[in-house]
């Protein structure tokens, strides 16, 4: 979250109250009866159908650009120079691989069945998508010169399209339902579109039949689809969109296309995190924002749809992207189903967005990503031409200054060493447990050493072409090892899974940022069945240490494993968890309860579906009502860490942890939540929920504060009128800096 700091030389100043508020963007206007339905579908077509045929241009085409802004365009192509020219330099040998393949005949999923592929995996025919991202790059490619090679092998790709016996069959047995139809049938009107002299009357005619008998299906799906965050939805209302416009007027249906994708993007955006985050994880998310963003540059002239750019998700989600990687910019976090890098792009989604919000941030990522648009199978060639059309070369890169950030709609946090490829990030997830392509994970931590995860999570398993797999409402998705609580380095309850029920979650109810520290703190009550109150706190000393503090209270004696989820080099020692680590690693202590031992932990899901060469279980283990734990991670450079020992002493109800480094000692006193308790040290008094105070030779030399209520300095005293997160430094001349920690956006 980036923070807004108040700084302030305090040399005996007079009493201090305040607070300090930031503004939030809302989404826009929602209601209910806009829902996605044939009856209000088809009224907005009435009603706003004739002002769409009027905007429809005398010539085509009517998608992305109009007729004059095509010489501009090919001009931008000809003389671009430095990353403009890299771009397209890209895009001419994607055509070059397309052209060099043969158009893919069609296969039942029968035959596509493979020792790693099932049936009801491959009867979704995924691998037509390929066809209509093909279909996209060499319609974009022939915009920007003619190219004879390039205008036989897009005529002979939509006509063999057009030849499939379908495109796709949804899991409930449909056909033309879902992702493949989507990928196919906006491939076939761009072509249609872009290059209406292509096809004789004849051929736009077979065209025009496919479309409409095949997107009726496509377009009823976003009547009956799923949940209006998912991708599959925002992938089909998409194309439904860029069909409805490019046959406008030519298919009777074309105008209830385009308002049913209207009001899927009008429910969507509703459901979208304003913090630009998403509730399916960084790689999906990027599949969605690129249907998204195609259907408003591709439908913007007639439909206006360029009125989504006031969206704060778009807004906001170059921050959030920008947060979400990994040290060196090759990964993203590695929460729920997918890889941990992105599925499509980013480049053309970061591109796109600087240059509409002009934020140098997005040309920043986007130049320093270590892969090429296309680098994994799900993203195709397409990504390669929006890269090279969206790129702004007048948006000059500004890189992240901010190290940690808090996306309060999908509760996640990040915190860093450094914007160095050799720098750590310390990231923890929070929110609902119970989504698509979520696992059960609230209060799950990560550990990234320079583009390295050493605390990680498993991501897809084995199963995912399992139809038991995706059922989440009955349980049996949960079943799964890859989707269990047990994968991931959070607690474990008594042996069982996190609630999975609508109202299951983890909430972030704490965090606070400085040029030292990170805090954050979740409440996990209900994530867990079986307990009254379950709490992690998590303490971030910049470059040097994390302490995680965990709180379990039942009613009855419970079981509790901190999990520890590691790569199988992995090695438990008499004092804790050793990860090693190509660019330094990391070392878990159990500083509470002290010298408890870091055990190996064998899954006990009945369906195991990761492999024991891709993830290693170390567990601590405590029993009863009130069950703490208070566990060090330490980040090891050359060996060794820059902390010498930790130590948790008695403090009458609170905790508190003693922390030696080489030259200097940190006290952490840490009160109940919702209480700010009494400090003092070294002529120094707070009343906060955390206190962190930093001594070296000349006594206390920094302090942070969160949920502060007073501080006494030496010559001054604050109260607060609310609870505030502050940290204070001594000047060599004995004054005092103060650094306001912006108030943290609350959790939805």
């Amino acid at each position: 979250m980036p923070s807004c700091r108040f700084v302030f030389l305090l040399l005996g100043l007079p009493l201090l109250s305040g607070a300090v508020s930031i503004a939030r963007a809302e989404a826009a206007p929602w209601k209910p009866g806009d829902l996605v339905r044939h009856e209000p579908a088809a009224a907005r077509a009435a009603a706003e159908g004739p002002r769409w045929r009027e905007r429809l241009p005398a010539e085509r085409p009517r998608l992305f650009y109009r007729q004059d802004e095509l010489p501009g365009l090919r001009a931008r192509y000809v003389n671009a120079t430095g990353q403009a020219r890299k771009w397209f330099a890209e895009g001419d040998k994607a055509v070059r691989e397309i052209l060099a393949a043969p158009v893919a005949a069609y296969r039942t999923p029968e035959e596509m069945v493979t020792p790693t592929r099932t049936l009801y995996d491959a009867r979704a025919e995924l691998w037509q998508r390929e066809v209509g991202n093909n279909l996209v790059m060499l319609s974009l490619a022939l915009l920007l010169r003619d190219d004879p090679t390039v205008r036989a092998k897009l005529h002979e790709t939509v006509l063999a399209a057009c030849a499939y016996p379908q495109w796709g069959i949804s899991w409930n047995g449909v056909a033309n339902r879902d992702l493949a139809a989507a990928h196919v049938s906006r491939g076939i009107a761009l072509a249609y579109d872009l290059h209406p002299g292509l096809w004789s009357a004849d051929e736009k005619a077979r065209i025009r039949q496919v479309i409409t008998e095949r997107v009726a299906v496509l377009h009823d799906s976003l009547y009956h689809g799923g949940p209006l965050y998912s991708n599959h939805n925002h992938v089909a209302a998409s194309a439904v969109g860029l069909c409805g416009v490019a046959f406008l007027g030519e298919i009777p249906a074309a105008e209830e296309w385009c308002a049913a994708a209207l009001l899927s993007f009008d429910n969507a955006f509703h459901f979208l995190p304003p913090d630009g985050g998403s509730e399916e994880g960084v790689p999906y998310g990027t599949y969605s924002l690129t249907a998204i963003m195609e259907f408003i540059e591709g439908t913007k002239h007639v439909l206006g749809s360029d009125v989504y750019y006031h969206q704060p998700h778009l807004r906001n989600y170059i921050a959030y992207r920008v947060h979400a990687s990994t040290p060196g910019f090759a990964g993203v976090f590695p929460w729920g189903d997918a890889p941990e890098r992105d599925y499509y792009g980013p480049h053309h989604i970061l591109y796109r967005l600087a240059s509409e919000y002009r934020l140098g941030e997005g040309n920043h990522l986007a130049s320093q990503l270590p892969f090429s648009p296309r680098y994994e199978t799900h993203s195709g060639w397409d990504m390669v031409g929006w890269t090279a059309l969206w790129f702004d070369p007048s948006l000059s890169p500004r890189p992240p200054v901010e190290l940690d950030r808090f996306s309060p709609n999908v509760n996640v946090v990040s915190s860093r060493s450094g914007w160095g490829g050799e720098d750590y990030q310390l990231a923890l997830k929070s929110g609902f447990t119970n989504r698509y392509h979520s696992h059960l994970d609230a209060g799950a931590i990560a550990w990234n050493s320079g583009g390295e995860w050493l605390l990680t999570t498993p991501g897809y398993g084995h199963g995912s072409g399992e139809k038991d797999y995706w059922d989440r409402e009955g349980g049996k998705r949960w079943e799964y090892f890859a989707n269990a609580t047990e994968a991931e380095t959070t607690l474990l309850v008594n042996g069982r899974n996190q609630r999975w029920d609508p109202a299951a979650r983890g909430r972030i109810d704490e965090f606070a940022a400085t040029a030292g520290w990170c805090w954050t703190g979740v409440d996990l009550s209900a994530a867990y069945a079986d307990t009254r109150r379950v709490r992690r706190d998590v303490l971030h000393g910049r470059g040097e240490y994390a302490l995680v503090f965990d709180e379990v209270l039942a009613d009855a004696p419970v079981t509790v494993e901190w999990l520890a989820q590691t790569p199988p080099q992995a090695k438990a020692t008499t004092t804790g968890l050793l990860v090693p680590g190509r660019a330094g690693g990391l070392e878990l202590r159990a500083v509470s309860p002290a010298g408890l031992p870091f055990a190996p932990r064998a899954p006990t899901k009945a369906r195991v579906d990761v492999d024991s060469t891709r993830l290693a279980t170390h567990a601590l283990r405590s029993e009863g009502r009130a069950v703490q734990f208070t566990v060090a991670l330490l980040p090891e450079a050359d060996g060794a860490t820059i902390v010498d020992r930790i130590e948790e002493t008695p403090a009458d109800g609170a905790r508190a942890v003693v922390v030696h480094g080489k030259g200097w000692r940190e006290e952490v006193f840490l009160a109940p939540p919702g209480e700010a308790r009494e400090w003092k040290g070294d002529g120094l008094a707070a009343a906060a929920r955390l206190v962190v105070a930093r001594s070296g030779a000349q006594g206390v030399e920094r302090l942070l504060l969160v949920g502060a209520r007073h501080v006494s300095l030496p010559g001054v005293s604050m109260t607060f009128l609310r609870a505030t997160a502050a940290e204070f430094h001594r000047t060599p001349g004995g004054s005092w800096l103060a650094d306001f920690a912006a108030p943290a956006p609350r959790t939805p």
